[in-house]
């Protein structure tokens, strides 16, 4: 295992058992945005908000600002929307509401659509995150 992934191992081991308590602001971002993106790589944009990082939802869109990301916030606040006026913290409240979507509903629709959308954000993503990572001096 190389000096990234030890350092980002022991990032998501601090949130397992804190949450983003004690995180810097450059922890956040990376946290955050590392998180969306692989979400996102995984399952799509609705991965992102069934598993637990969707709790820090505000930091994931503060964090896309820092990067300069606008294309991408936009988009992650639209699904936001799904969720009512603000999306719960709790993952068992987020995934009742995702499982009361029709299939054939505007919010299925959406994040079927949304990810072929993103998908051609996420390189200069990932690259602006490499970069913050790096002059944050997050990494040994």
């Amino acid at each position: 295992m190389n000096k990234a992934d030890e350092t980002w191992d022991t990032l998501c081991e601090r949130w397992g058992s804190t949450g983003l308590r004690g995180f810097s602001p450059a922890e956040k971002v990376w946290f955050c945005v590392r998180s969306l993106i692989d979400a996102i790589n995984d399952g799509g944009l609705v991965s992102y908000f069934y598993n637990s990082q969707a709790a820090h939802i505000e930091d994931c869109q503060a964090a896309l600002q820092v990067l300069d990301a606008p294309e991408v916030a936009t988009h992650v606040a639209r699904a936001a929307k799904f969720f009512g006026r603000r999306v719960p913290a709790d993952i068992e409240a987020r995934n009742d509401i995702i499982n009361s979507w029709a299939d054939d509903g505007p919010a299925v629709t959406f994040f079927e659509h949304v990810d072929a959308v993103l998908a051609p954000l996420l390189d200069d993503l990932e690259r602006k995150l490499s970069a913050y990572v790096a002059a944050s001096g997050l990494l040994p």
